[in-house]
C-alpha cells in the first residue's frame, strides 16, 4: 500500500495563494522543518505585521508531521469525512500535546493563522498511472527513438569526422604559426622611410610621328619630401 501524502493549502481571505505537499518539486516540498512568517525569505510569507517574523510551523518526527501552534491559532479537525474532533477529543486521542498538533493520516482540518490566513491540510494516496495490457503494448511500441536511416547515419558520421579533422588542423596551425616580427627600432623605421621614398614612375604618352602610334615612356621621379618628413616625425 502506498504511503499517504500530506497536502497543505494556504488561503488568504478564502482564496488559495499557495500549495505544498510531502512529495513533489523543491519549491512546494514540505520538508522536515517548514517555516512561515511575516519576514522575508519564508517558505510561506504571511503579510501581517502582528504575525511572528519567523515561526516553525511544520516538523517531521518518526514519519509523522506535526503543526506547531501559537496561542492565537485555532484548529478545526475532522476524522474521516464528517466527524468533528474537539480539543478534548484531540487530547484524548493523543493528537494534541501542548502546542503540537499531530497530523494523523485519518484526519483533515484547518489551521486558522489569523482572521485573513488559514491553512487546510489533508492526506491522500499519490496518483499512480495504471495502464491496460493493450495500452502498455502501444506505449512500448511507440515510446522510443525512430531508427536512423543509412543516409542519416552517414551524415552524422561525416559531420563528426569533419569536426575532428578541423580541430586537429586548428591545433597544428596554432602551434606552427609564427606571427611576423615588426622592427620598431630607429634603424628599422629609417629603412621603412627609404623604401617609401623610392621613385614613383609616372607614365606619359606622346605621338611618335615615324610609327604613327602612341608610345609610353618613363619620366621623372616624384618624391614628396615634406610628406616623408612628416611620416618620419610621426613614427619617431
Amino acid at each position: 500500500m502506498n504511503e499517504k501524502v500530506l497536502r497543505m493549502r494556504l488561503y488568504f481571505r478564502g482564496k488559495q495563494v499557495n500549495y505544498a505537499a510531502s512529495i513533489g518539486n523543491k519549491e512546494s516540498l514540505i520538508s522536515n522543518r517548514m517555516f512561515l512568517g511575516s519576514g522575508a525569505n519564508m517558505f510561506w510569507q504571511i503579510i501581517d505585521p502582528k504575525f511572528p517574523k519567523k515561526h516553525l510551523f511544520v516538523t517531521k518526527q518518526n514519519n509523522s508531521f506535526n503543526v506547531m501552534l501559537t496561542k492565537d491559532m485555532k484548529v478545526d479537525v475532522k476524522k474521516g469525512n464528517d466527524q468533528d474532533l474537539s480539543l478534548d477529543d484531540l487530547k484524548k486521542g493523543n493528537l494534541l500535546s501542548g502546542n503540537k498538533l499531530i497530523l494523523s493520516p485519518e484526519t483533515s482540518g484547518t489551521i486558522h493563522l489569523n482572521n485573513d490566513y488559514q491553512v487546510d491540510y489533508s492526506f491522500g494516496v499519490p496518483y499512480v498511472a495504471s495502464y491496460t495490457s493493450q495500452q502498455g503494448t502501444i506505449i512500448r511500441q511507440y515510446h522510443r527513438w525512430e531508427e536512423l536511416t543509412s543516409e542519416a547515419r552517414f551524415t552524422i558520421n561525416f559531420i563528426i569526422i569533419a569536426m575532428i579533422i578541423s580541430f586537429i588542423g586548428m591545433a597544428i596551425f596554432s602551434r606552427a604559426y609564427k606571427p611576423p616580427v615588426i622592427d620598431n627600432s630607429l634603424a628599422g623605421r629609417l629603412k621603412a622611410i627609404e623604401k617609401s621614398q623610392m621613385a614613383t614612375k609616372v607614365g606619359t604618352t606622346f605621338q611618335d610621328p615615324e610609327q604613327g602610334q602612341n608610345t609610353v615612356t618613363q619620366t621623372e621621379e616624384v618624391v614628396e619630401e615634406t610628406d616623408q618628413k612628416a611620416d618620419f616625425a610621426a613614427m619617431s
